[in-house]
């Protein structure tokens, strides 16, 4: 790293730096959360590639942004690096919980990272935006120290620039960035494999050493994962990123003319620049077109820069080429699926030929054992003709329901709920998947309240998310959890149509949406099952979101359709845009049925515990929450489970970050606490609240805008007026803390048992039981 840059970064305070990225997300910049979801995406697949937990190097550690989200995953053996003391100082000042005993050891803090690793090696070394701060000679000596701690047959991953076709200079910042060549400049005598299709604004670079007696390749995505590319490929693949980094640093140096210092350090950079030109202008050339070649020019950078729109024909050249290929494909494609339906018509014909076989069988074995028994009394034969009718009955019902599922499969093939968006080619996922579906799963039914009278009733929801599922946990009746990803089959919906009919189910109600749950309703309307209902968990406030958005004009398009009997917002007053499938009354969430494995705690009055279990979004009103804990004196620990929660400023009372939990593990961490804090502004009916109340824990409380109970002396204790008012938070939480303990219990008691039978009935209403 240049001295400028070095002493940037030795200067620099990590907890500004925390500070300005959590401002840019809250902008609206999702490259972090983007980079984030795919590192540890990939570091999973790696682990399950190779059956154990990777030992993973951070290299530029920085405040610790990728230390705490690999904290949480145990696949990973977590190594951190960096030449600052200063911007590590937030991470070791707050470490994540897995390492706070160990966090010295793991974090090397140095200018030379190969001393400091002493014997240790590493499966994976990372970057994030580290190496662009580094001039081309100091990016290959930084690639020599992270070389020299690499396990054999391990891995650099460089989250860095967009691939170009040169290294040079990028722009000023911090004294010089730079957008380099990795391909074939930097790490010219290593393993390449390039994706630049992943995240917006980086490219990624896997680097490997090279097996011995193997040639050096460089590789992009394909049709069959990473392929082979040659070096012209390769510079017409980059030439646009190329383009950019060249244009982007002229507009710099033009921007800055007006001052004479920055005038001649412009005038330096941009000879810098030609210096690259001319260096790497020779191999350029070589893997050029000859038409091209002859026109090139003598190396200036000026030259380069001509010969990008001629790259750019000749990429449209290929591009064309490309659709022409993708046409031909596709109409393979089309025949071949065609194929595939015709094929499917004559397996389902034939299915049905073996059925109606099957029950004529059936039919004369049962009148040959008819004509056997006929010495027998008239009351043995009818009860054995009713035997017989029932059983052929039944042959005749998997029959006909086969053939509806396969007919509706079959149209869903010419007109799917939503248009196939394209796909990335990607490193195969090797993590064990979910099962498709999940009937009266333990954790389903563990925490329901035993109420009778829905036993004909099956909520369906998604395996996937907590908060839904746990509110259907709750309910009484039979569980059906889905996946949210994966469409079901024809098997799938058969399988589940034959469980509800022997479990005499013909009431379901869907809670949540997906393109996923919008086939099982389909199918199961095929199946039979006309009494479909839809909760939908969700505000109108929340279709600022275009996935909330979409997913909810397709299930009013079920709706109208005849899929979907009835929707119920549960969010007061959402029927009036729902029109006349919507249902008026509201629909109320149960209280878990809990029964906790050890005694409750004696309540605290002082130095009491707030746990406040939402995550860090703007609607669950985190900040404010935690801020009112703060202000409150009564209050001397804060529990939160959001591990990119800071307040921005500091406090003596501890905020401890606790580990991700599951339903159960969360209702017992709630009976350890005094208060819990859920005072958000979007909320319908939050579980939160609800499993706070099964625990005897008060729960304060947002606006619900609830049509009944709200007058309730436990609504009225925990409620407050405004959810976003720091001050009107802190008192209700002192208000609560200040209740004697029987008297709470006596008004929590109550409530929960009213909110259980207003519950029940409203459920029963809604399902027409």
């Amino acid at each position: 790293m240049n001295t400028q840059n070095r002493d940037y970064w030795l200067s620099r305070d990590g907890n500004l730096y925390a500070d300005q990225q959590k401002v840019r997300r809250e902008a609206g910049n999702n490259n972090y959360a983007q980079q984030e979801q795919w590192l540890v995406d990939m570091l999973r697949s790696l682990a399950a590639e190779r059956g154990t937990p990777l030992r993973v190097l951070d290299y530029g550690v920085g405040f610790g942004r990728m230390a705490r989200v690999l904290a949480e995953h145990e696949f990973v053996d977590y190594y951190g690096y960096d030449i600052s003391d200063a911007m590590v100082e937030p991470l070791f000042g707050a470490p994540p919980a897995r390492y706070a005993g160990d966090i010295a050891r793991r974090v090397m803090v140095g200018q030379d990272l190969p001393t400091l690793a002493g014997e240790q090696r590493f499966d994976v070394i990372f970057t994030v935006s580290v190496m662009i701060h580094n001039s081309p000679d100091q990016a290959r000596e930084v690639l020599s120290g992270m070389r020299a701690v690499l396990a054999p047959g391990g891995c650099i991953c460089l989250v860095e620039n967009r691939p170009v076709a040169i290294s040079m200079l990028g722009n000023l910042w911090h004294a010089g960035c730079w957008s380099h060549d990795f391909a074939y400049t930097t790490a010219a005598d290593m393993d390449v494999d390039v994706d630049d299709g992943i995240l917006a604004d980086h490219g990624i670079y896997f680097l490997r050493e090279i097996a011995p007696g193997s040639e050096r390749r460089v590789r992009v995505p394909g049709d069959h994962g990473f392929e082979a590319t040659g070096k012209a490929d390769y510079l017409l693949r980059s030439h646009d990123n190329t383009q950019t980094v060249v244009r982007g640093l002229e507009t710099e140096i033009n921007v800055s003319g007006s001052q004479l210092a920055e005038l001649r350090d412009a005038v330096e950079l941009y000879r810098r620049a030609e210096q690259h030109a001319v260096t790497a202008f020779k191999a350029v050339a070589e893997v050029l077109p000859p038409a091209l070649r002859e026109r090139a020019g003598s190396g200036h950078l000026t030259d380069v820069l001509d010969l990008l729109p001629k790259l750019g024909d000749q990429l449209r050249e290929l591009g064309q080429a490309h659709q022409q290929q993708l046409g031909a494909e596709r109409l393979e494609g089309q025949q071949q699926l065609e194929a595939a339906r015709l094929e499917g018509q004559q397996q389902l014909e034939a299915a049905r030929l073996e059925g109606q076989q099957q029950v004529g069988a059936i039919r004369r074995e049962m009148q040959q054992q008819l004509d056997s028994l006929r010495s027998t009394s008239g009351e043995e034969l009818s009860q054995l003709r009713a035997d017989h009718a029932a059983r052929a009955e039944r042959f005749e019902w998997q029959l006909g329901l086969r053939e509806r599922i396969g007919q509706w499969l079959a149209r869903e093939e010419e007109a799917p709920i939503a248009p196939p968006q394209p796909l990335r080619a990607a490193e195969p996922q090797l993590a064990a998947a979910a099962p498709l579906f999940q009937f009266d799963a333990p954790r389903d039914t563990r925490f329901a309240q035993l109420v009778p009278g829905h036993e004909r009733a099956c909520h369906v929801m998604h395996q996937e998310w907590f908060g839904i599922r746990a509110a259907a946990g709750a309910l009484p009746g039979h569980k059906l959890a889905v996946s949210a990803s994966e469409r079901p089959s024809v098997h799938d919906i058969e399988a589940v149509a034959r469980r509800f009919e022997s479990e005499r189910i013909d009431r379901v109600v869907v809670h949540g949406f997906s393109n996923a749950m919008a086939a099982w309703i389909k199918g199961l309307s095929a199946a039979g099952f006309s009494h479909i209902n839809l909760v939908w968990h969700g505000a109108p406030v929340m279709w600022v979101h275009n996935e909330e958005r979409r997913f909810f004009a397709l299930a009013l398009q079920l709706a109208r359709q005849g899929y979907i009997r009835r929707i119920q917002g549960m969010r007061g007053g959402t029927h009036a845009a729902i029109g006349s499938v919507g249902w008026q009354a509201q629909i109320y969430n149960m209280p878990p049925r809990f029964e906790s494995s050890m005694p409750r705690h004696a309540r605290r009055h002082a130095q009491a515990i707030a746990f406040s279990p939402s995550w860090n979004l703007v609607h669950k009103n985190l900040s404010t929450n935690v801020a009112a804990a703060v202000a409150c004196p009564a209050v001397d620990n804060i529990w939160v489970m959001a591990s990119d929660f800071q307040l921005p400023y500091s406090t003596e009372k501890k905020i401890e970050v606790l580990a991700k939990l599951d339903q159960a593990q969360m209702m017992e961490t709630m009976s350890l606490c005094d208060i819990v804090l859920n005072a958000s502004v979007v909320d319908c009916h939050p579980m939160v609240e609800l499993e706070a109340l099964a625990v005897g824990t008060p729960s304060v409380r947002g606006r619900l805008g609830l049509d009944a109970l709200e007058d309730h002396d436990y609504v009225r204790l925990t409620q407050v007026r405004d959810a976003l008012n720091v001050s009107d938070v802190s008192a209700t939480i002192s208000r609560i803390l200040s209740v004697p303990d029987a008297e709470i219990e006596e008004m929590m008691g109550a409530y929960s048992a009213q909110l259980i039978e207003l519950s029940n009935t409203r459920y029963a209403e809604f399902m027409e039981l």
